[in-house]
């Protein structure tokens, strides 16, 4: 374990890399590893040496990926830089698989290729590329897409979606932003179309988050403008965020989750969380793991009360 990337880890706390999961200590009693997180260590117990000495004696810890690793050498070497890291649209998949191919700034994304290149050369899905361009004054240089006078204009977005809040109204950006963070987002192409895009919250507690879950947007992709925004439109009625009980009043539900039930669920109300633990065990572990039973505790609380 290479421990100055842990001393990087915990002094400059790079925005995707969440140590309570990315890092893992080896429990000698079950000769397994589990997540920093689940143990009774934190990060600053590592930062002066490999190991500490705990209760059962030197401890490991590692990276749990290498993707994780990979991305904390590239923020430690500075080949992802500050304006591309604040970029929303790109996770951390994104960030490590521009900075593999070279792509170390916003200046490299719009300056070497068009999208369809860098998509090709990375990987990274062509619609996120353009949407990055978007928030860039010139944008890709193919026409009017992302200026002041970009296809967008004049359109009429409607901020009346229950959950969804527009968040951005210009001639290069419309989007909605649910309360847990989930986005959706019309933007310009270089092609001469509009594309709609979903992104959830950047948050890596949530397996759901790391598995790359999103909302999906059907044949919502290559419109005009105007029929772009009706599309978003029915999209936002369909999926509006209308809670019967406040999941988040529930241990380990914040925004995110309780956004992310209903999506994934249709799971709004107390009742029915507990109908889901009971059909669905399985999926039900998959999203809290460990903390299982203390969802289950907190839920029966909530609905007793």
């Amino acid at each position: 374990m290479n421990r100055t990337l842990l001393t990087f880890a915990h002094d400059q706390q790079p925005r995707y890399f969440a140590p309570g999961h990315d890092l893992e200590v080896y429990d000698e009693d079950d000769d397994t590893w589990e997540p920093l997180g689940a143990s009774p260590y934190s990060l600053s117990d590592f930062v002066d040496t490999e190991t500490t000495t705990a209760k059962a004696g030197p401890v490991p810890i590692r990276i749990a990926s290498d993707e994780a690793a990979q991305y904390l050498e590239y923020c430690q070497a500075g080949k992802i830089g500050d304006t591309l890291h604040a970029e929303t649209e790109l996770n951390r998949t994104c960030l490590v698989a521009l900075a593999d191919a070279g792509y170390t700034s916003v200046d490299d994304l719009l300056g070497t290729a068009d999208a369809v290149d860098i998509e090709r050369d990375t990987g990274v899905d062509r619609d996120i590329i353009q949407s990055v361009a978007a928030n860039h004054v010139g944008g890709f240089s193919t026409g009017d897409a992302f200026t002041s006078g970009g296809r967008l204009a004049g359109l009429d977005p409607q901020d009346e979606f229950h959950g969804w809040e527009l968040t951005a109204n210009s001639s290069s950006r419309i989007r909605w932003e649910s309360t847990g963070g989930f986005r959706l987002t019309a933007t310009p192409t270089p092609d001469g179309t509009t594309t709609i895009t979903t992104n959830a919250p950047d948050d890596h507690r949530h397996s759901w988050y790391r598995k790359g879950w999103s909302p999906s947007v059907s044949d919502a992709d290559e419109l005009d403008p105007e029929a772009a925004l009706e599309n978003a439109h029915e999209w936002l009625v369909d999926n509006q965020l209308e809670f019967t009980d406040d999941l988040q009043a529930i241990q380990h539900i914040g925004p995110a989750t309780a956004d992310y039930l209903a999506f994934e669920y249709e799971i709004t109300s107390f009742d029915a969380l507990a109908t889901f633990i009971d059909d669905e065990p399985g999926e039900f572990d998959a999203i809290f793991g460990e903390q299982t039973e203390e969802v289950e505790a907190s839920l029966e609380a909530e609905r007793e009360q």
